[in-house]
């Protein structure tokens, strides 16, 4: 550790210990004690300027003293306080290096990348989105219908590190406000995001990362589809065609009647009886290694093509219960994308969210003809929150929301 200070540098004074008759001070993650210059007057939460040579430090002159000591949740500590380790001063150090990994990978095989607005027109109107207005438009949830009309454009391979917004996502994994990786490729499928993000992750720097987490990284990651997943902890499959009432009954035939009535289901929809049930199922994903499922029914098809048996042609990864990326094999259809948006809306309507309007220049694009593509988008903060073994979004942000507002 040692050799890691500079010849000069400020720490900070976090008290004085009484046992131990010595002063303990922090600098950046590190913290040390010393028995301090007795002729220099230091309180808790002062500035001091060291020195350092040969292994030793000496203390030169105090930089700063706060009036009334340090507060429990002010900035000085915030990022390192001393019962927590890693220390969020640690994370996003980390954070950093692997962003900086993450361009490296995607500029070494030909990305562009590239910055699409926040503020848009017509959001993505899917109705389990809370949209947070500013004026004149909402705040992006994803950058994803500017990227598709890029590819239009003539774009073959863009990427983009951006900020993305989702209103009342508060809580462990969440924040209003979070960092998106999305990535797009012409002329590829699913199959190749897989590949991707197996790749991105393995190239990162092992040395920010987590012993178990990177030893996660290493071997081939499960590859399983949504139907061997149901059939495992559910003991039931679901069809394309399968309704909200075909659910239910498959859900009765296999001793989970009890389920339906603690969930309280009374007339509500595909989606919402699904993803009821994956909200309990997703917990049991990714533990021993990374986890990849696909063929998704059809209602979660979103922006996505269907394979030829129906299926949504989607792609998500879990990681030790907690859902980190998803990628489709893009629809290109502008009749098709018009008719699920409109399906959109009226779900939104059905569960009391606000209407928005449809993004009509991203339609317009499609009619355009956008070329076969996929694409993925993968949340910074939850890969963060895996590879450094960490509990909450909150060690690996410089501000969450509550720290802010």
């Amino acid at each position: 550790m040692l050799q890691e200070f500079p010849p000069t540098f400020i720490a900070r004074c976090l008290g004085f210990d009484e046992s131990a008759e010595e002063f303990h001070f922090q600098w950046q993650e590190h913290r040390f004690p010393l028995k301090a210059d007795q002729n220099l007057k230091i309180t808790e939460g002062a500035l001091i300027r060291f020195q350092f040579s040969q292994g030793k430090f000496v203390t030169e002159k105090v930089v700063y003293t706060p009036p009334a000591g340090l507060k429990a949740n002010g900035d000085a500590l915030r990022w390192r306080k001393l019962n927590q380790f890693p220390s969020r001063f640690h994370c996003l150090k980390a954070r950093h290096h692997i962003l900086r990994s993450i361009r490296d990978w995607f500029d070494q095989r030909g990305f562009l990348e590239v910055q699409t607005p926040a503020r848009v027109k017509a959001p993505n109107p899917e109705a389990h989105f809370d949209l947070i207005q500013c004026d004149q438009g909402y705040l992006v949830t994803s950058p994803e219908f500017q990227m598709k009309r890029m590819l239009v454009g003539g774009f073959e391979k863009i990427y983009q590190i951006s900020a993305c917004y989702r209103g009342k996502e508060v809580g462990q994994w969440h924040n209003p406000e979070f960092t998106m990786l999305e990535w797009y490729r012409v002329g590829e499928n699913w199959h190749r995001l897989c590949q991707d993000i197996q790749e991105i992750t393995q190239c990162l720097p092992g040395v920010w990362i987590d012993s178990k987490q990177h030893k996660m990284l290493e071997g081939e990651w499960k590859l399983t589809t949504v139907n061997d997943l149901l059939q495992e902890f559910w003991q039931f499959e679901i069809r394309p065609t399968d309704q909200a009432g075909d659910l239910l009954e498959k859900l009765k035939e296999n001793g989970h009647e009890d389920w339906i009535n603690q969930q309280r289901i009374n007339g509500e929809s595909f989606v919402v009886i699904f993803g009821r049930i994956w909200d309990e199922l997703e917990q049991k994903l990714g533990w021993e290694r990374p986890c990849l499922v696909t063929d998704w029914p059809p209602q979660l098809a979103s922006l996505a093509q269907l394979t030829p048996n129906g299926l949504a042609e989607r792609v998500e990864c879990y990681v030790q219960g907690m859902e980190i990326a998803n990628g489709f094999g893009e629809l290109t259809d502008p009749n098709e994308q018009q008719k699920r948006f409109e399906i959109e809306l009226t779900h939104r309507s059905q569960v009391g969210k606000s209407d928005v309007g449809l993004d009509h220049q991203f339609l317009d694009a499609l009619w355009e003809g956008m070329p076969p593509s996929c694409g993925m988008a993968l949340g910074i903060e939850r890969l963060l929150i895996w590879l450094l073994d960490v509990p909450s979004i909150e060690n690996v942000m410089a501000f969450t929301e509550s720290e802010v507002f």
